[in-house]
């Protein structure tokens, strides 16, 4: 038997499996960063002041002796207000008078962030001679403050950072771990790699058991997984966006202020706007039919020979068209100056299982057993720099109401002479 010789290395992000799977780790870890970013940002803010003040604050108490209402005009000319309470405490043997609200007035510039209506109202909840409780600092006992920094509302936004983080955590660790290979695996494909090194790997499709025969076969994506997370990150853009329109409307004051509170909610709430069709179009795709699993006796595939395949479909579910086929396509890349240009084509393609009017209450699961065929001649798989062989078991869906529904599973088609060779 002639050798074969070595191809040109082939980037792991063209795998066929491994195309989605960049696109999903893309998405996870961008979620994970901006969670991390949001969180770094938040402890920084929030947390160092409820630190500070759980650390270098002690609890004291103090008399209320006089009201101040300090105003400063902002970069357009707005005037803003502080409210400060003219308050005495002792410390010790030492006598302290001192203006004082928050940990703002400890910094003269600081705090000018209230209309007159609001920071008099403020006011008028402390009168002379009033006993408040203040805290001040240990060691400068001189600066206190009579209202610390919300720890409810800080925890309550700690959430969404957090949850970011886990979930982008969870879906990168998930996606590092499908290429995580056993001794055998690794020793299996370092023999095949000398063999044929211009077959994919089918380590990554022979991952799971099937419940009916030895293995099931991964779909090309998760629509569950990647409906939640882009729900969450919906969700997440318009409350930011939504809560920071509401809060620059409440403070904005002239038609300088509205108009720019204005472009704010027409960009950023009307790209939360986007989401809305984007997220109706997914979850057709995760939720107009139940789950599909495709299972087959032997992986890879070898022409010539019969792979008995079950698919058990769960309702709820009407359809017009159920087809299982399997297909072949021929993937070309070349380059066009500075462009990457890819071109498919379909070029065999044999329907397995057609189904017309098919109907699965909710609740209720169907199974079917057929069987895979490829001839003799069919090119077996292959995966080089330019060029790509890929086989799928793909299943089509017609649902009534949504539309045509695709679900492709991968598989691999070894040449003949490799299993004895094996």
């Amino acid at each position: 038997m002639s050798k074969v010789q070595p191809s040109a290395k082939v980037p792991w992000y063209r795998h066929p499996l491994n195309k989605w799977r960049l696109q999903e780790f893309m998405l996870f870890g961008g979620m994970f960063a901006l969670g991390v970013f949001l969180l770094i940002t938040h402890l920084t803010t929030w947390g160092r002041s409820v630190l500070e003040e759980q650390t270098d604050y002690e609890k004291g108490s103090a008399t209320v002796v006089d009201r101040f209402l300090h105003s400063r005009p902002n970069s357009s000319g707005q005037i803003f207000y502080r409210p400060e309470i003219g308050v005495e405490y002792t410390v010790g043997d030492s006598h302290y008078a001192i203006h004082a609200f928050d940990r703002s007035t400890l910094h003269p510039a600081q705090g000018f962030i209230y209309t007159r209506e609001k920071a008099s109202q403020i006011l008028s909840q402390y009168k002379k001679g009033d006993r408040v409780t203040c805290w001040y600092m240990t060691r400068s006992p001189e600066k206190a403050i009579l209202v610390r920094t919300g720890i409810l509302w800080g925890l309550f936004f700690s959430v969404i950072p957090l949850t970011l983080i886990i979930l982008g955590a969870a879906g990168t660790v998930m996606l590092f771990r499908s290429r995580f290979r056993s001794q055998e695996q690794r020793a299996l494909l370092q023999k095949r790699t000398r063999l044929y090194p211009t077959v994919p790997d089918e380590s990554l499709l022979n991952e799971s058991p099937g419940i009916q025969l030895a293995f099931r076969l991964p779909l090309a994506f998760f629509p569950m997984f990647r409906f939640i997370a882009i729900l969450f990150l919906a969700l997440l853009w318009n409350g930011m966006a939504w809560g920071m329109t509401i809060y620059l409307f409440s403070t904005q004051h002239g038609w300088f202020d509205f108009l720019l509170t204005l472009l704010f909610a027409l960009i950023f709430c009307g790209i939360g706007f986007l989401f809305v069709p984007w997220i109706f179009r997914m979850f057709k795709t995760a939720f107009a039919i139940g789950p599909t699993i495709l299972e087959i006796s032997d992986h890879p595939v070898v022409p010539g020979r019969k792979h008995r395949l079950t698919l058990i479909q769960n309702g709820r579910m009407n359809a017009s068209e159920f087809e299982v086929y399997v297909c072949c396509e021929e993937v070309t890349r070349f380059r066009q100056g500075t462009d990457t240009i890819t071109n498919h084509r379909e070029v065999y393609r044999n329907s397995l299982y057609r189904q017309d009017n098919l109907v699965i209450p909710t609740g209720q699961t169907v199974t079917e057993d057929f069987f895979l065929y490829l001839p003799i001649g069919a090119m077996h798989s292959m995966e080089v720099e330019h060029n790509e062989i890929r086989w799928s078991c793909v299943i089509r869906i017609n649902v009534v109401g949504s539309g045509e529904h695709i679900r492709r599973c991968p598989i691999i088609v070894l040449p003949l002479t490799l299993r004895s060779e094996l």
